[in-house]
């Protein structure tokens, strides 16, 4: 009966394992989620920064052209 116990130890232990790992998974997935609206949010701002210096640049060109 002693090899049983040790079948089920050793499925009680990967059964764990794979909780574990599936809980880190989730973890990860939360995690870049998160990073993935972060760089989007920064990807928007960076492109209204460049609209808004290539409309100064127009401003300037159209001043120094007068």
């Amino acid at each position: 009966m002693l090899f049983g116990d040790c079948h089920f130890q050793e499925k009680d232990d990967l059964e764990a394992r794979f909780r574990d790992a599936n809980e880190a998974a989730k973890q990860a997935s939360s995690v870049q989620s998160s990073l993935k609206q972060e760089l989007e949010r920064t990807r928007q701002q960076a492109n209204e920064a460049l609209k808004a210096m290539d409309a100064e640049r127009q401003q300037l060109r159209s001043a120094n052209n007068k």
